[in-house]
This record gives C-alpha cells, structure tokens and sequence, in this order.
C-alpha cells in the first residue's frame, strides 16, 4: 500500500509541474496524504510514539543550526548559507549562539541573534557572506521569531495556519549580503525582522524557504490539517510534503518542523 500510495504522489507532482493546481488535484493530494499517514500509524502501537520528537530537520547540516528544550522554554537558531563565506558565518554564528546559551542560559532571540552578529562583524572573513537566518524562542507561551533574509516560518494549531512571517522590506530580493544587512538594522533592535506570537502546546512551527512557502501554501496546508487529523510525527509531515517542496529545485529545499511543548 506504501509504495502504491508513493507512486500515487508522485504522479500527482508530474501534473502539478504542467498546470495550475486546481481544487481535483488539491483533494487527490490529500486523500495521498491520508493514505500515507493511515500507513504510517498501521505501524505504531501508541500515541507517544505517533507524537515523536519536537523537532524534525531537513536537508540541513548540524552545523548550521541549534536546538535546546526545557520544560518552559525552547530555543532554535538557523543560518542558511548560500556561499563558503555564509557557511563560515553559519558554523560561527552556532557557535556563538551556543556559547551564549552556555554562559547566560535562556536568552530571547532578538538577543541571540544581536551577540551573535555584533561578535560576528569583527572579522572581515563574513564581509561577503551570502546567508538567511531564522531564531526562534519559546518563553511560556511567548513565541519570538527573528528572521533576517529569506526564510520563512508558520505557526499552525489543530492543523490551521494561525501565524506566518513576511518577508522583510529591508530584503526586496533574494539572500542578500548577510552582515551589510543585518548590521543596518542593529541598532533599532532588529525592527522589521522579528515579530512576536502567543503559542500554545501542541502548536507547529513550519520553516522552508519564503517563495517556495508561498507557491506551495495550499499543499503545505492540506499537509497540516491532514496530519493533525491523523496525529502523526513530524518526520511524517516532512515525509509527505518533501517530493512537493523539491519539485524544479536544483538541490533538495530545507524543511525544519518545531512542536511547541
């Protein structure tokens, strides 16, 4: 039945990539996507297993980014590189997020990302750095969201989008040279990368790539809602929407999924 319904999909991403996606082809893509998730939970004896890890990544290297978890809190850091310079600045920019959690414990994102950047700007090896970055942070139920470049995040609870970040006016196109950005906006904390939510426990944040969130909205959605009707692991929401997140990219897109806990 797996391989069936695998087949099944991707024959539904051919006829994606010659035509507009019209509502038949929406309600084939979810009737896959339950069949896949009823496979998925033939497998599994219980609803702690069906849950998962709170955190799934994607076509990332560790290096690139950061993940710690306690009972109140979360923190997630990702930097994005799109040269060797960005991927310098991703592995320093970790680093550096680590080693303030180290000596500081929690601290905000907006703070994560300014000690991170102000260490960073004192070494001329990032000045051309090409990169995006998202940080995020969970206080309670205090949601930050700090999101220089071109990568994009939405929360959904029961399945529906409740919140999403737009893309920055400071940032018109494309992953621009990170440090010359970023240090513009230094001084006014950041104004006009980072937004604040109220999220609850159970709630998924969606990280991907701006444009590719936005060409594949309605799919991602039909994804959510379908796999919070099913109660399945993030690695089976990743599972589902990877062959449509990668379709006509050169190189498989990053997908991060984060449950709030």
């Amino acid at each position: 039945m797996n391989v069936m319904w695998r087949v099944y999909s991707i024959l539904l991403i051919f006829t994606i990539g010659v035509k507009a996606i019209d509502d038949e082809t929406l309600s084939l893509i979810r009737t896959s996507f339950q069949a896949l998730n009823e496979y998925w939970r033939s497998f599994s004896n219980d609803r702690k297993s069906r849950i998962g890890p709170s955190l799934h990544v994607e076509n990332v290297s560790e290096e690139y980014y950061l993940y710690s978890q306690s009972e109140e809190q979360q923190t997630f850091t990702l930097v994005a590189p799109e040269n060797n310079s960005g991927k310098d600045l991703a592995r320093f920019m970790k680093q550096e997020a680590f080693s303030c959690h180290q000596r500081l414990g929690f601290e905000s994102a907006s703070t994560l990302m300014n000690f991170g950047v102000s260490s960073a700007v004192k070494y001329d090896r990032f000045g051309d750095a090409k990169a995006s970055a998202l940080y995020v942070t969970k206080d309670g139920q205090d949601l930050e969201i700090v999101f220089p470049g071109m990568l994009w995040a939405g929360l959904y609870r029961d399945g529906l989008l409740v919140n999403s970040t737009q893309p920055s006016t400071f940032l018109s196109s494309g992953p621009e040279e990170f440090i010359n950005q970023i240090t513009q906006v230094l001084g006014i904390q950041l104004k006009g990368f980072n937004t604040s939510w109220q999220a609850r426990e159970g709630d998924i944040l969606l990280v991907t790539w701006a444009d590719l969130a936005g060409k594949m909205s309605k799919i991602i959605d039909i994804a959510m809602l379908v796999a919070a009707e099913s109660e399945v692991p993030l690695s089976q929401i990743a599972y589902n929407l990877k062959p449509y997140l990668n379709l006509e990219r050169a190189k498989e897109n990053i997908l991060v999924a984060i449950r709030i806990t």
